[in-house]
């Protein structure tokens, strides 16, 4: 069921007026002049990068080498070079003698300057391939010199693998001649014949198909070859939305079957729905042991999947399940995972609705994760699942769930987050990161009168007594917090909080004030700075200033002294006023400052 029809059966109408489809046109408008303000932004600091890797190349000293066989060769190189100058010297006498014998030769004075004429010829042909083997033996001395051709293979092999993203955190290999792996085997022979013989070095492929497949398929069967019996993972990502039928999803993923016993990290993406679902239908019986991670990403999962998808998810290995969609005939699609072994869990697709207890239950069954995200329905019961149990007891303020590891929560929920603050006890959290749910959804089904507040700041505030953790990373998107509020939060976190992103863009409300802009300022001589370790912050769209003030607080922490090691300088800043026009002296100090430092990004509003 789409998620349109499945708020059609809970009484909510999804289709748009015309006066909310012009609103959601102007919307999608302003959105596309930020994002093309973004593209210039990252045109720019993709500029100032390349500025600063050429200045760092140009600073670099070149290696000098000491040991005894470098000393040999240095003293090789110097006495070739000396034999090279009188080879040089030879070569140009011999040249102008045998000119004059050519003279004579010329003018046939007598028969003995033609003999001498041919015996010089010999002597320059004979100089001149001692002096080209020579020059040949001084090449290759020089590059022997070279710091990179000193390197063990074990250490060279190392740093080659260490050129490649981490599929769990960066991303895929891919196949492309400027970059790792395929740039390595490009450079010299022996670079080649190195980078060929790592197997871990081709044990990673993103893999794209729109009308033909990035890379081609027989490259993918060399990275298949190439990793030989190394544990593979890949991201294969189905970018069709027309002619489906044309997919070449089958033929790659029978390659990539081949070394089903061998896949670890695996993502797979589907953009249409519709793409034929054979090749999922081909996965063996059994699971492949050394799967430790799992992304399945498409907008609807059919009944007949269900015994595949079954069998990748008891693999016993797998400690990472990203889902994405809807799964027939499970309206939570946790119930088929291993949620009791898991260490990262992610259900971030919005059509994943879950309600309280789903919600609960899916946090109760998981008690050693270290990442969570979800989105749930707190307090609108017409999604309520007619499926639940009853056996199930929420968790309560006596009865909490401790989860020791936990370090990142992610939370999307439609309002009174204190019902899950409550409830949680998280010793070593360090990102949390909380959403509104789109305010369109929430109305239709509960006028704004009646619905309670999303922030409860005494709820945070015994949350973080009862766990002490320390935040890193705080991200708040289209909440309901006040300024009072926001500053008891960054007080709470002040020692620790690293980066800091608040985002108001689909709501009236702001939490910045000018209260909140002077604490996080750095003043002389004063010694009371809010949030001292912050490095990043995102102030979107969430500010009612004066103005002035940001670029006060922007400046104060952009050029901070080395010699006070308590106050970190801050590297990323990105900024949005919601109303441009009153902050003209604003965008004058930062259009400055950013021209000073990469870093700092601005978008206009409108």
């Amino acid at each position: 069921m789409s998620f349109p029809a499945a708020l059609t059966l809970a009484g909510i109408d999804p289709f748009l007026s015309q006066e909310q489809f012009a609103a959601m046109r102007r919307t999608f408008e302003k959105e596309q002049r930020m994002i093309d303000g973004l593209d210039e932004q990252i045109t720019q600091a993709k500029a100032a990068l390349e500025r600063l890797l050429r200045q760092r190349n140009e600073k670099r000293a070149p290696s000098l080498a000491s040991t005894t066989r470098m000393l040999a060769i240095r003293k090789d190189i110097l006495e070739r070079e000396v034999r090279l100058e009188l080879l040089e010297e030879e070569i140009s006498k011999a040249t102008e003698s045998n000119a004059a014998a050519g003279e004579l030769v010329a003018q046939k004075i007598s028969s003995e300057p033609a003999t001498e004429h041919a015996q010089s010829q010999a002597r320059i042909a004979q100089l001149q391939l001692e002096r080209d083997r020579l020059q040949a033996d001084l090449e290759a001395l020089r590059v022997e010199l070279s710091p990179i051709r000193r390197i063990p293979l074990e250490i060279l092999s190392e740093i080659f693998v260490h050129c490649l993203p981490v599929p769990r955190r960066t991303g895929f290999s891919v196949a492309t001649p400027s970059k790792a792996p395929l740039l390595l085997s490009q450079i010299c022979r022996r670079w080649r014949s190195v980078a060929i013989s790592i197997p871990k070095l081709w044990s990673s492929l993103s893999i794209q198909i729109k009308d033909r497949c990035y890379p081609n398929i027989s490259l993918v069967q060399t990275f298949l070859d190439r990793s030989l019996l190394h544990p593979f993972s890949f991201r294969l990502k189905e970018s069709l939305v027309s002619n489906t039928d044309l997919s070449l999803t089958p033929a790659v993923f029978e390659l990539l079957l081949k070394a089903y016993h061998r896949w670890q990290d695996v993502e797979i993406r589907y953009s249409d729905w519709r793409i034929d679902d054979t090749s999922l239908l081909k996965i063996p019986a059994s699971p492949p042991s050394t799967l430790e991670s799992l992304t399945l990403e498409r907008a609807y999962w059919s009944s007949n999947l269900l015994g595949s998808i079954r069998t990748l998810l008891s693999a016993p290995g797998l400690r990472k399940i990203s889902w994405s969609g809807l799964l027939q005939p499970h309206s939570n699609p946790a119930d088929i995972m291993p949620l009791e072994l898991l260490r990262e869990f992610s259900l971030p697709d919005p059509c994943n609705l879950l309600t309280k207890t789903q919600f609960m239950r899916n946090l109760h069954r998981a008690p050693q994760l270290v990442s969570c995200t979800m989105t749930v329905l707190l307090v609108i019961p017409h999604l309520a699942d007619p499926h639940e149990s009853d056996d199930f007891v929420l968790p309560d303020k006596e009865n909490p769930l401790v989860f020791s590891d936990l370090k990142k929560l992610d939370i999307t929920c439609d309002t009174a987050v204190e019902q899950i603050f409550d409830v949680l006890v998280l010793p070593s959290l360090k990102t949390l990161e909380i959403s509104h749910l789109d305010n369109a959804v929430i109305n239709a089904v509960m006028p704004a009168a009646e619905s309670p507040r999303f922030w409860s700041m005494p709820s945070f505030k015994a949350l973080h007594q009862r766990s002490c953790f320390s935040l890193h990373t705080l991200d708040l998107a289209d909440t309901d917090v006040q300024p009072d509020e926001l500053l008891q939060i960054l007080q709470l976190c002040s020692t620790s909080l690293h980066s800091l992103s608040l985002t108001n863009d689909h709501i009236s409300s702001y939490c910045v004030d000018d209260h909140v802009l002077q604490a996080l300022t750095l003043v002389p001589e004063c010694h009371q700075l809010l949030c001292p370790s912050l490095t990043n912050i995102k102030l979107w769209a969430c500010m009612s200033s004066t103005d002035g003030l940001v670029s006060d607080m922007l400046e104060s922490r952009w050029g901070i002294s080395k010699d006070d090691p308590t106050i970190h300088e801050l590297q990323v800043a990105l900024i949005m006023f919601k109303n441009d026009e009153l902050h003209p002296k604003d965008h004058r100090r930062l259009k400055v400052l950013s021209e000073k430092r990469a870093g700092l990004t601005v978008i206009k509003w409108s």
